[in-house]
């Protein structure tokens, strides 16, 4: 099986989970809880990838807040 290595900005109906405003302002707990691609929601394994990457940190940290309203 091959792995498919998602980009942050090809997904859709992301959801940032574990955001406390305690670690305003890095979140530094945040991460990907769900999102989906072409409408097919990812993988546990796949959010687990997606979330080691240093592109989806840094998007998390910029969306973090946001995703509280």
């Amino acid at each position: 099986m091959t792995k498919i290595k998602f980009d942050i900005n090809q997904l859709d109906d992301i959801m940032i989970g574990d955001v406390d405003m305690k670690d305003y302002p890095d979140f530094c707990d945040a991460y990907v809880e769900s999102a989906s691609f072409k409408g097919v929601e990812l993988t546990d394994e796949e959010l687990e990838e997606l979330n080691m990457s240093d592109e989806t940190r840094e998007w998390v940290n910029a969306n973090a807040y946001e995703s509280l309203f």
